[in-house]
């Protein structure tokens, strides 16, 4: 009986090449299979997530974290004046607020404000010994805040880091006084518009960053002759940095 080994080579080879055909195809199709598995799954899951609405009829996210709703702060806070002409203002403050919702809150400021000469209200003391310029004393501001951005970053690998934006309108009292006693203390009523952000040190804590500007009607310094300048109107602005510790500790997650 004669063999035909070149048929049989024939033969094994064909059996081997449609062997590695199969084997490099299958995991293809099996990946195929399961990303059309998946891709359905999500689209199924999708649908009931994208119906979900809120009672304002805006999509809900669900498992957001709200960092303000129902929670109360408390910010100790340390500011300093930017362009009084005679004067570096320093204040020590304490502020309250109550965040009805993640992004609106309503609160009162308090402080009491030191002052120093700079370096020009040096000068002109040093030529004029009865030179006196206005300082604030104490205040207490309401106030309304609006928060109309929030995001995170990530600051040298995880885990990311939460801030927000946000706009503050304040008014109430303010108490103007001199340096001397040229210049009477008085009480007045002062307007407030500040910008800032929160960063979050957790979900118990957050950085306060703030530049804000008051409107105040005052006395701003005394003449050559000693008499005391007519009241004109200024924006005092300031830097204000504080630490706000959130109550309740754990804040609420979304839907």
């Amino acid at each position: 009986m004669s063999v035909n080994f070149k048929g049989r080579l024939a033969g094994f080879c064909g059996a081997g090449l449609f062997l590695a055909l199969v084997l490099l195809t299958a995991p293809a199709l099996a990946q195929d299979a399961s990303v059309s598995g998946v891709s359905a799954n999500s689209q199924e899951q999708a649908e009931p997530l994208a119906s979900i609405q809120s009672d304002e009829g805006s999509e809900v996210v669900r498992n957001q974290v709200l960092m303000h709703t129902g929670r109360h702060g408390v910010t100790p806070q340390f500011s300093t004046s930017i362009n009084h002409p005679y004067l570096t203002q320093f204040t020590l403050g304490l502020r309250y607020d109550y965040f009805m919702n993640n992004w609106s809150a309503i609160g009162l400021d308090t402080g009491y404000t030191f002052a120093v000469d700079n370096a020009l209200g040096e000068e002109v003391s040093g030529i004029r010994e009865d030179f006196e310029s206005s300082s604030f004393g104490y205040h207490g501001l309401l106030s309304a805040t609006v928060i109309p951005f929030q995001g995170k970053f990530l600051w040298r690998g995880p885990p990311s880091i939460r801030y927000d934006f946000f706009i503050r309108l304040a008014g109430g009292v303010v108490q103007l006084k001199g340096t001397g006693d040229a210049i009477a203390a008085e009480n007045s009523f002062a307007p407030r518009f500040g910008v800032g952000t929160h960063v979050y040190l957790g979900e118990q804590a957050s950085l306060v960053l703030e530049v804000h500007d008051t409107l105040v009607s005052m006395h701003p310094s005394t003449s050559r002759s000693g008499a005391v300048l007519a009241k004109s109107l200024h924006n005092v602005f300031a830097f204000n940095i504080g630490v706000q510790f959130h109550f309740p500790e754990t804040s609420k997650v979304g839907r």
